[in-house]
């Protein structure tokens, strides 16, 4: 049977038609087509970003540093866990402690969330408290096996001792909680009896990729000769960089505190973007266009010069304390804004956002649209948009039509959500129309 090699012409279709991760895969194991994939211009339907972990549709890479106990040595029940998770999400030195990831360096082509702070980082507790928790919980212990030896039961016994003892307080939770302090502790504390007597953890540290699509996972580790962000920024570099621009559905970046390792000269074009308010101008650097809709999570204080926020056609906003953009809203030019909060509103928080909306020249078609959490909500508001402002106001079932300026109405109603997913059965909507002749 003859064969014939695929064309570059060919090859290029296939690619291009081709789902992102497969292609990664490609590329990977077969280096002669290397610098033809990465040339073919790649599309991705959904893409989040986070320091240690790259979702690319349905498939996301994860890494992370896996203790491997010797054999014969007993694996903490939280590193355990730690490990069944894919590892712990920072770097370890050489005895084991926790290395401080507000330190790292941020790499060029790398966004950086972490918006200047540096906090503290390590335990809730320093290494002596963690010791005197350590001796009152053994101390407990060691009462409690005496008392059920005795067959004295813990009510009895605390009848007698003192009440502002620490070894009486841990007593008080049970000789479950009494266990799982120590373990708690022993395995905080393993890193600084390592350190103390210059040894060595009883593991030995890898570099853990978990590739996982469909809840099967695939596990690759290797040696841990560099740091954790190192690997991740190769890992980036791998799939996304000397490319085009990247077209993106959906990208996500519900990051805090963190630094995206990404290639440099990275270029997104992306129909949506959702995050929370800090993460908008980080990730504004590797967007190549404006976005059609721009979806936020959260807020601390709107910041309404980034362009991302205020180039979008669509900007969305969820929060807990949406009444803190009140004000801000005269500052948002966008042509459809969608607003709901976490926390319940009252009929004048409903007027006031939308007062505040109108309170600047928008163009025929801007619409604002507020999620109710009733239809008696909704109605309140126009009962209180009828009362004031009877001589410019038509009413309607469920909408009024209010004379506004300039050849302009707003008309202001309240519709069913037609998105099934929403805990919001109503939506409260507010047009800017064409004034009646």
């Amino acid at each position: 049977m003859n064969s014939k090699p695929i064309t570059y012409v060919n090859l290029k279709a296939v690619l291009c038609h081709t789902e992102p991760n497969l292609r990664f895969q490609m590329s990977s194991r077969m280096p002669s087509i290397r610098h033809i994939e990465k040339r073919v211009p790649m599309k991705i339907e959904t893409l989040a970003l986070q320091e240690f972990k790259t979702t690319v549709n349905s498939t996301y890479y994860e890494l992370g540093v896996y203790r491997d106990f010797h054999t014969g040595a007993l694996v903490p029940g939280q590193i355990k866990k730690d490990n069944e998770n894919g590892g712990v999400k920072h770097d370890l030195d050489e005895y084991g402690l926790k290395i401080n990831p507000f330190a790292t360096p941020v790499l060029p082509g790398d966004v950086d969330f972490r918006n200047g702070q540096s906090p503290n980082f390590g335990d809730d507790l320093p290494e002596d408290l963690y010791r005197h928790e350590l001796k009152m919980a053994e101390e407990a212990l060691k009462k409690l096996e005496e008392l059920e030896a005795k067959g004295i039961t813990v009510e009895e016994y605390l009848q007698t001792a003192p009440e502002e003892d620490d070894v009486r307080q841990m007593m008080e939770d049970g000789k479950e909680y009494v266990e799982r302090t120590i373990e708690t502790c022993r395995t905080t504390l393993l890193p600084y009896d390592c350190r103390r007597h210059d040894e060595r953890p009883p593991y030995t540290p890898y570099i853990q990729l978990t590739v996982c699509k469909g809840g099967i996972k695939k596990i690759q580790r290797t040696s841990y000769n560099r740091k954790l962000y190192e690997a991740a920024k190769q890992l980036n570099n791998s799939f996304f960089a000397n490319r085009g621009v990247i077209r993106v559905n959906q990208l996500n970046v519900l990051s805090h505190g963190e630094v995206c390792r990404l290639p440099i000269g990275l270029q997104i074009c992306a129909s949506i973007v959702t995050g929370y308010e800090w993460n908008m101008l980080p990730i504004s650097s590797v967007l190549a266009s404006y976005c059609q809709t721009v979806r936020i999570r959260r807020i601390a204080s709107l910041n309404s010069d980034c362009r991302l926020v205020r180039n979008a056609k669509i900007l969305e906003i969820s929060t807990e304390n949406l009444m803190g953009l009140a004000t801000d809203l005269h500052q948002l030019p966008n042509p459809q804004i969608e607003l709901s909060s976490l926390d319940k509103l009252t009929t004048d928080n409903y007027f006031d956002l939308i007062i505040e909306w109108q309170s600047i020249d928008r163009f025929v078609g801007s619409k604002l649209s507020i999620m109710l959490d009733t239809e008696d909500a909704g109605e309140k508001v126009l009962e209180m948009i009828r009362s004031s402002e009877q001589a410019n106001c038509k009413s309607f079932k469920r909408s009024v039509r209010v004379h506004w300026q300039n050849g302009k109405d707003i008309r202001i109603c309240y519709v069913k959500n037609k998105k099934t997913s929403s805990q919001f059965e109503w939506i409260l909507k507010t047009r800017i129309i064409k004034a009646e002749a």
